[in-house]
C-alpha cells in the first residue's frame, strides 16, 4: 500500500568508552525499508510468516529474526539450516496443525516472534506496525490479530501510540490459520540478510515525542528519590548477572542509586522514570529499548552477557536518541543452559572494572 521509509545508512552515535572519553562512531545500522500492504488467501505459518496459494513463502522484513527461523526439527537453537533454506528459497515441508479461518478483513500484528513472549520484541518489532498502517490509511477499526500469549499490559502501548481503543483479536499463532484478506506491515526493527540491523528511526522518534509530551502534561509525575536508577533483571528466566545484588550495592554506595523493576510501574511511570534519570544502569535484555525515552544528556550503562551482540537492547535506542552509552561485556558464564539459545546462561559481571566505571560516573 505504501512505503514509509527507504533504506539508508545511519551515521554517528555519541558513545562513551569505559573511561568516559566521548567518541563518535558509525553505527552499523540502516534506515529500515518500512512498508505496508495486504495479502489475499494466505496461510499463517510458524507464528509470523505467510504461505500463498502460489506456493510463495513470505518472510522478509516481517520480524526481527527475519530469515533466522527457530523451528523445532529444523533449527532447535542456533540458526543454520533454516537460514540457508530461507535465503536460498528452497521448498520446505511443514508439519503444522491446521487452525481456523478468518474471513473478515483484518490486520495481523502477531507479536509472538520468539520462544518466550518478550516485552522488548513487542516494543521494537511490533508496536509501530500499528502506526505504519494508520499512516497508510488502513482502517484501524478492523480486528487486529495478535498472539493469544501477548499480555494485556502490552496492548496499552499500541493504543497509546495511535490514541484510540483498538479491536484486538487473540488467536493461537502456532496453528496454520487461513486469512481471506489481511493487512500487514513490516517490522520496525529487523536484521537484513547481511545481519545489519534496520530500524525505522522516524517511527521511534515519533513514539518518544508523543509519550514524553503526554507525561509532561500529567498532573502527578512520578517522583523518585534518586536521579540514578538501577533496573533489576532478577525476575528474568535466564541471562542474569548472579552478582546483581553486589553491583547494586556499589551503585547505591557511590551514586545513591535506587533499584527498580519495570514490571512494578504502569506505562506512564515507566517513561517518566527513564526520562527523569541522569544515569541508568541496566542489563542487556527487555529493559534496554526503554533507553529510547532517555533525556539525551543522560548516560546509560548496559551490562551484557558473554557473546551477546545486544544491538537491539540499549545500544540502538541510544543511537536513535543520540544519548551517551557505555557497554560492559561480561566475560564468564555460570551454570547450565537455561533457555532455547546458546546465549541463555547466567553470568558474572567483573566487579572491579564495574566499580571503576561507577566511580567515574
Amino acid at each position: 500500500i505504501k512505503v514509509l521509509s527507504k533504506p539508508g545508512i545511519l551515521r554517528g552515535s555519541s558513545v562513551l568508552d569505559l573511561f568516559l572519553k566521548k567518541q563518535q562512531i558509525t553505527m552499523s545500522m540502516e534506515h529500515a525499508f518500512m512498508f505496508t500492504g495486504y495479502l489475499e488467501d494466505v496461510v499463517l505459518i510458524k507464528k509470523k510468516y505467510f504461505h500463498t496459494k502460489e506456493n510463495l513463502f513470505l518472510w522478509k522484513g516481517l520480524s526481527y529474526h527475519n530469515y533466522m527461523i527457530y523451528w523445532p526439527g529444523i533449527d532447535d537453537t542456533v540458526p543454520g539450516t533454516s537460514t540457508r533454506l530461507a535465503k536460498e528459497n528452497h521448498p520446505i515441508s511443514l508439519n503444522v496443525e491446521q487452525g481456523g479461518e478468518i474471513t473478515e478483513d483484518c490486520i495481523f500484528i502477531g507479536g509472538d516472534s520468539i520462544v518466550e513472549v518478550n516485552w522488548a520484541h513487542w516494543f521494537f518489532e511490533h508496536i509501530l506496525k500499528i502506526k505504519a498502517l494508520m499512516l497508510s490509511g488502513v482502517d484501524l477499526s478492523m480486528p487486529i490479530v495478535i498472539s493469544e500469549r501477548i499480555p494485556d499490559r502490552f496492548l496499552q502501548w499500541g493504543e497509546k501510540l495511535v490514541q484510540k481503543e483498538l479491536n484486538w483479536k487473540k488467536i493461537n499463532v502456532d496453528l496454520a490459520t487461513n486469512f481471506k484478506r489481511v493487512f500487514v506491515s513490516s517490522a520496525s526493527f529487523y536484521r537484513k540478510e547481511n545481519m545489519m540491523p534496520a530500524v525505522w528511526c522516524e517511527g521511534f522518534s515519533y513514539m518518544k515525542s508523543l509519550f514524553q509530551t503526554s507525561i509532561n502534561f500529567r498532573k502527578n509525575n512520578l517522583s523518585t528519590k534518586s536521579e540514578v536508577i538501577f533496573i533489576s533483571r532478577e525476575t528474568a528466566k535466564w541471562r542474569k548477572a548472579i552478582n546483581e545484588n553486589n553491583l547494586f550495592d556499589i551503585a547505591q554506595k557511590e551514586l545513591g542509586a535506587i533499584k527498580v523493576n519495570m514490571l512494578d510501574y504502569d506505562l506512564e511511570d515507566q517513561v517518566d522514570l527513564i526520562h527523569n534519570a541522569c544515569i541508568i544502569i541496566l542489563f542487556g535484555g527487555a529493559d534496554g529499548p526503554m533507553s529510547l525515552f532517555c533525556n539525551p544528556r543522560a548516560t546509560v550503562l548496559e551490562m551484557i552477557a558473554p557473546g551477546h551482540q545486544a544491538i537491539n537492547c540499549a545500544l540502538a535506542f541510544c543511537a536513535i536518541n543520540q544519548g551517551n552509552y557505555i557497554r560492559l561485556d561480561a566475560k564468564e558464564t555460570v551454570g547450565p543452559l537455561l533457555g532455547p539459545t546458546h546465549l541463555d546462561k547466567n553470568y558474572v559481571v567483573e566487579e572491579k572494572l564495574y566499580s571503576t566505571i561507577i566511580r567515574n560516573l
